[in-house]
């Protein structure tokens, strides 16, 4: 009831909102937004996914996209204070039972904890059974016919409390004299909801706030194009994490503990398919 609750209420705010301007500039994204983020974003970079083999299009489909990170172990792709591992060994947090804790992949390999990116540097990809150039050995990854994560977690070494996290925020906004920022609360999964080609995720639950910490629920936007170089300018980042599972497919889940987040710049795009207005008919259950 609590949830239904929560849900009307939300829905009657974003009903009556404002549609959003658009926006380049530092962003702060929180909770469950965060988590959405970067399982459409940074966890696909982790996924050590060649270049398909042949022309058919249904063999690259079944391999995935090649990831650019094949070429970058070593180097640096986020920011210095943050590490990255995936840990599918973990099969709770906080209380929580985590969907994509598992033992054995599908290609009957062990499972294995990774870490990934150390100090900002990355250390190694995501493997399956199919050899890679210099990542020749399978770490247990291998699920649903091509690589995919277990538990993505991401932490930083000077994380803050959520509130000074916010607090930081305005301040940025204030150096930048920025008029407005944009806090992101919720991010819609691949496929829920409509937005036109091309751009990137579709946002559900977004504040416009002013320096001063007033804010304004609006709608009608998403994410442009997050490049893999905007993990590299992440700022700040919370103590508190959260955990978001999701589904890869119908037997297969995976989870990201990821914290709130401030990105130096990201872009925010109106939706090309906005309601202008509310619908004409009426609610039946309107008295």
């Amino acid at each position: 009831m609590a949830r239904a609750a929560h849900l009307a209420k939300r829905t009657n705010l974003h009903r009556a909102a404002p549609l959003g301007e658009e926006f380049t500039g530092p962003v702060l994204v929180e909770g469950q937004a965060s988590g959405e983020l970067l399982r459409q974003t940074l966890v696909p970079l982790m996924l050590a996914r060649r270049a398909p083999d042949g022309d058919n299009p249904r063999f690259a489909q079944n391999q995935g996209q090649a990831t650019p990170f094949l070429t970058r172990i070593g180097l640096r792709v986020l920011s210095d204070s943050f590490t990255a591992s995936d840990t599918p060994s973990l099969q709770q947090y906080e209380g929580h039972p985590v969907a994509g804790a598992y033992v054995v992949d599908d290609e009957g390999v062990g499972a294995k904890d990774v870490p990934l990116v150390e100090k900002g540097r990355l250390l190694t990809l995501l493997t399956g059974r199919t050899p890679q150039k210099n990542l020749r050995q399978s770490n247990g990854h291998g699920r649903n016919g091509t690589v995919n994560a277990g538990v993505f977690q991401l932490r930083s070494t000077q994380a803050v409390p959520a509130a000074e996290l916010k607090a930081k925020y305005l301040e940025l906004l204030k150096v930048q004299e920025k008029p407005f920022g944009y806090i992101v609360r919720a991010i819609a999964a691949p496929g829920e909801v409509a937005g036109g080609p091309g751009g990137g995720p579709v946002i559900l639950d977004i504040v416009k706030v002013t320096p001063d910490g007033k804010e304004e629920p609006v709608r009608g936007l998403r994410f442009g194009d997050v490049p893999s170089t905007a993990f590299r300018d992440i700022l700040e980042a919370s103590d508190e994490r959260t955990l978001h599972n999701y589904r890869i497919n119908v037997v297969t889940s995976a989870s990201v503990i990821v914290p709130n987040l401030i990105f130096e710049e990201l872009e925010i795009q109106r939706t090309s398919e906005i309601v202008q207005k509310p619908p004409l008919v009426p609610s039946p259950l309107a008295p």
